[in-house]
């Protein structure tokens, strides 16, 4: 890899959030996902995410410039603690480049070390390439779960927090 392209990690902070909330539009706003979300709006979401005690998140930078996020919440269990990846997104540019699958892997990694995490989970849509990946990566579908929406016409397409 071009040391100029060295990929670096480091916990997302407040001033951060300006800039994954963007990425987060660039990526989602593209297929397969096409969802129209604003600045504005991909911010609040995302700052929502970040207020809880529990957040935790990554960015993934090379040559200074932001190109993959991950964020997620630790929820305590009955046995212990879980991490629920609520969000993950690669710029559409480098994504099948290894940035997430490097990404995942710090997040995951950072969690179960420093909280005791002992294991992830994330809900998306089923058939999609973001599938795939998770499956690749040692996720599994669960038969034990079921996602329930409730308001005017919920519309779960990529995910759900």
């Amino acid at each position: 890899m071009d040391p100029a392209k060295q990929l670096e990690m480091r916990d997302i902070v407040a001033s951060d959030l300006e800039v994954v909330a963007s990425l987060f539009v660039e990526c989602f706003s593209v297929a397969p996902w096409k969802e129209q979300w604003t600045l504005a709006a991909a911010k609040n979401r995302l700052s929502l995410f970040a207020s809880t005690p529990t957040f935790r998140g990554v960015i993934a930078m090379e040559a200074g410039h932001v190109v993959g996020m991950a964020m997620g919440q630790i929820e305590g269990w009955v046995d212990g603690n879980l991490f629920l990846l609520q969000e993950m997104c690669i710029s559409p540019n480098r994504q099948r480049s290894g940035v997430g699958t490097k990404l995942l892997d710090h997040l995951l990694g950072r969690v179960a070390d420093t909280d005791q995490v002992r294991a992830g989970y994330l809900l998306t849509n089923t058939p999609s390439a973001a599938e795939s990946f998770y499956l690749r990566r040692g996720f599994r579908r669960s038969d034990a779960k079921i996602v329930l929406g409730s308001g005017v016409k919920p519309r779960l397409t990529r995910g759900a927090a």
